[in-house]
């Protein structure tokens, strides 16, 4: 039994090292007949089999001819792709002269096309533009578009998916970036090995503004109110002295109680006439003075109401996992 499973796990590798073999000698070959097709201009042929060279093994230099070839086609974004990546991961040994052709080429390119750098807090996120995956957060170099709109979006199996819509500029790089994970830190378990990831927190809910319109009415009425009572005021004192004015009149003569001219009546009667006005409008103005004075204190009191409310109403409920080495789950704490 121990030899059989020996000498089906020497099976295996040798198949496993048989089929790398093969892949390394496809390459080879592709990459030496699509050289040929490159001296004969002949781009489209060229770029099938650095393709097909590129998905067996996306080395600096497969991706360089492969980016030189689609800026021969007119295909500036592929191209501005794989020289960016032919650039990063040039080794230090490479060779001089094709690296300068292909910082060339794609600061020519650049001039061309529109760029994204993707920025996501979480590690780990996915990121896609229009649908498409370009790669995983921490993202590295940037990813080249189209110009115009795209749709580019961060998603985490912790913190869900956040989606952006952004205009990219002919030869400028866009900076997107996403809020996935750096608001709240996440709350440790005992147990555990460190402290939680971090979660996100709901923004503020702004609080309702109080209406201004009954300090403003309430202000008015109160206005109203004390200017129709200093009115009033003034016309039962008008009537005051009109009725010390008749009487002056009537000193000296035959009084309303005798039996008294005509003359001497006219005055009695205008006497009572001008009192009573007066006390009416003492009355009336006693009365607008009390209602002014309180819509004044309402005005006041209405403004201090305003003027104290909350200015934003915070959330303070949280989520955070619970890691531990032998427990899990989630933890809902806050005030309501």
């Amino acid at each position: 039994m121990r030899l059989a499973a020996g000498g089906a796990v020497g099976l295996l590798l040798s198949a496993s090292a048989l089929s790398a073999a093969d892949e390394s000698a496809q390459q080879g070959a592709d990459l030496a007949r699509a050289t040929a097709l490159l001296g004969k201009h002949q781009w489209a042929e060229a770029e099938a089999l650095l393709r097909r060279a590129w998905a067996l093994n996306p080395t600096y230099d497969v991706a360089a001819n492969l980016g030189q070839t689609q800026y021969h086609l007119g295909k500036l974004r592929d191209a501005a792709e794989h020289l960016d990546f032919a650039l990063r991961h040039w080794p230090l040994i490479g060779k001089p002269e094709p690296r300068k052709l292909a910082e060339d080429r794609l600061a020519e390119v650049r001039g061309s096309v529109g760029a994204l750098k993707l920025e996501v807090k979480a590690e780990h996120a996915d990121l896609y533009v229009d649908g498409k995956l370009v790669g995983h957060s921490p993202m590295v170099g940037e990813v080249f578009v189209e110009p115009g709109a795209h749709k580019v979006e961060a998603r985490h199996e912790l913190y869900g998916t956040e989606a952006r819509r952004v205009i990219a500029g002919v030869g400028a790089t866009e900076a997107v970036r996403f809020g996935l994970g750096e608001v709240v830190a996440g709350v440790g378990v005992p147990g555990a090995a460190g402290a939680g990831p971090v979660v996100p927190q709901p923004p503020p809910v702004p609080a309702a503004k109080r209406p201004i319109w009954p300090v403003v009415v309430s202000g008015s009425l109160a206005a109203v109110g004390i200017a129709v009572g200093a009115g009033l005021a003034g016309a039962a004192n008008g009537k005051s002295g009109d009725a010390d004015a008749i009487g002056a009149r009537l000193s000296g003569r035959s009084t309303c109680a005798s039996a008294p001219s005509t003359s001497v009546v006219m005055d009695c009667q205008a006497v009572k006439s001008a009192l009573r006005g007066q006390s009416t409008l003492t009355d009336a103005a006693r009365g607008s003075f009390v209602v002014g004075g309180l819509a004044a204190l309402g005005a006041a009191s209405l403004g201090v109401w305003t003027a104290t409310a909350p200015k934003q109403q915070k959330n303070s409920v949280r989520v955070a996992p619970l890691l531990g080495t032998t427990e899990g789950g989630l933890t809902v704490f806050g005030t309501w």
